[in-house]
């Protein structure tokens, strides 16, 4: 009941801002958020932008009826958005085909401001960066279990941590948490880090169709990434050679990536060097920017 309310008043708040800005477009963050901009748009004819990042049908976990009603939500907002961004081609994929062609791939890639040199390499222990947000749907459980089998790995920290997290990782020698930190702070501690994890609990479609920032983050400093094979985003990482994948559920494998990443370390600067040039001719920010710009002045 407070949600709704609270969404209510973010709406009525919304319509208030645009008609005090009068905007040429609006941007809408997933389709809770585009649904009722839609209404200002058949009232001035503005342009509105559909962004799909975390689905809202695919993210609600409800009986039939909300189900269903945020479905509609959905479908109403691919069939009346001018356009309509999603982060990569298996979230396109998931897209019924009649609105693809109102579709626009714009990849989770960072603003990447911090300089970086190749022989900025990690010492020590081999580091598992966990950058961002880190919850209990979020791979905790696999990654302390997988360090519980290790020795001379660490987990690095960054971010927002749930109270379950956050009483696993309590009293572990092997994990360092270094709080919230701003974008720069956490590119720089992920080049002291040998790889970036991101584990998505594959219990919702939004997990399995997740394409992490965690990825292009690690392509941008020359980071090998670890993500779980239920992911499709698994295909990219594999495919593009960047990383590694294991089941979400198998801390055995997810051990054995340690080893192969402390065998690698030797490599490192050789991979840094591919990674961050494949980063920089097809998924840097000023790319995505470049195509952004281009399709909003076509609308």
């Amino acid at each position: 009941k407070n949600s709704i309310v609270r969404y209510l008043v973010y709406i009525f708040r919304s319509f208030l801002f645009l008609g005090k800005t009068g905007p040429d477009y609006i941007h809408c963050s997933n389709e809770e958020t585009s649904f009722p901009v839609l209404f200002y748009k058949f009232l001035t004819g503005t342009k509105v932008i559909l962004d799909i990042y975390d689905s809202l049908p695919d993210r609600i976990e409800a009986n039939v009826v909300i189900r269903y009603f945020c479905s509609l939500v959905a479908r109403i907002s691919l069939m009346y958005c001018d356009l309509i961004i999603v982060c990569d081609d298996r979230r396109l994929m998931a897209i019924d085909e009649k609105y693809r062609k109102n579709c626009l791939v714009i990849e989770n890639s960072p603003d990447v401001t911090a300089s970086f040199k190749l022989n900025d390499l990690p010492i020590g222990d081999i580091k598992i960066g966990l950058i961002g947000n880190l919850t209990i749907r979020r791979g905790v459980d696999v990654v302390l279990e997988a360090l519980a089998k290790s020795e001379g790995v660490k987990l690095v920290i960054a971010g927002p941590i749930d109270e379950y997290s956050l009483g696993k990782i309590s009293n572990n020698e092997a994990v360092e948490y270094h709080g919230i930190l701003d974008a720069d702070q956490a590119m720089e501690l992920l080049v002291s880090c040998d790889a970036s994890f991101s584990f998505y609990e594959p219990t919702t479609k939004n997990h399995i169709f997740a394409s992490p920032s965690k990825i292009f983050d690690a392509m941008s400093v020359g980071r090998y990434v670890i993500v779980n094979t239920e992911a499709k985003v698994s295909q990219f990482v594999l495919s593009n050679k960047i990383g590694y994948s294991c089941s979400y559920y198998d801390s055995d494998k997810l051990a054995e990536i340690f080893v192969t990443l402390k065998l690698n370390r030797v490599n490192l600067t050789d991979f840094a060097y591919r990674s961050i040039s494949n980063f920089n001719n097809s998924y840097s920010w000023k790319i995505m920017a470049k195509k952004l710009v281009s399709r909003y002045e076509l609308l």
